[in-house]
């Protein structure tokens, strides 16, 4: 039973860990994507993307989805060694 509760504790913080780095991926794509695409269309006026805008703003928006899903998976990373410490809770004012 200990096993149980161990792989259910394991596998909750994982999918907490990796449900976050999406999360903060998808919010960087969506607003890079809508960013460029208005930008691109303020500067253009009301004349459509060309095939190499499109794909430029598709390549840009996943590159910084990446960028931010990495980081935020880093910085968690970071977070979770430092405050399982064997020093204890380092913030007192969360106890």
């Amino acid at each position: 039973m200990d096993f149980v509760i161990l792989a259910k504790t394991y596998l909750k913080d994982s999918v907490m860990h990796f449900w976050f780095s999406g999360l903060a991926g998808c919010l960087a794509f969506c607003l890079t994507a809508t960013i460029l695409y208005a930008v691109s269309r303020m500067r253009r006026g009301g004349a459509s993307l060309a095939p190499a805008q499109n794909y430029f703003i598709l390549g840009l928006a996943l590159l910084s989805a990446f960028f931010a899903a990495w980081s935020a998976h880093l910085c968690l990373d970071m977070f979770t060694d430092w405050w399982t410490t064997p020093l204890g809770l380092p913030l007192i004012i969360l106890k």
